[in-house]
């Protein structure tokens, strides 16, 4: 019996979140995945040494069979899946204490 809440793009998502959470953890930074119903998957990223430092980042295709991308909370484009030194870069910049 197959997961209706996990479709081909999704599982999709969730494989790009997974990879985001294990090169984020080089930097102290975890990742949950969360599959809700109804909404894109999404990773609860945070700053493992600052926790108050953390966003829900997206993964999605505005289109059925589009690129994936992935989001800030906010619903900015942070950049595409495929380009993952991006994504940890600019997660990286946003959630890190000032002066930093």
């Amino acid at each position: 019996m197959s997961n209706p809440l996990i479709t081909p793009m999704r599982q999709k998502a969730v494989t790009c979140l997974d990879s985001l959470g294990k090169k984020l953890a080089g930097y102290g930074f975890s990742c949950q995945v969360v599959v809700p119903r109804g909404t894109p998957v999404f990773g609860c990223v945070v700053n493992s040494a600052a926790g108050e430092l953390h966003d829900d980042i997206s993964c999605f295709s505005e289109e059925e069979d589009g690129e994936l991308w992935f989001w800030w909370s906010w619903g900015e484009r942070i950049a595409p899946a495929t380009e993952i030194f991006d994504v940890v870069t600019k997660i990286l910049y946003v959630l890190a204490p000032s002066g930093v």
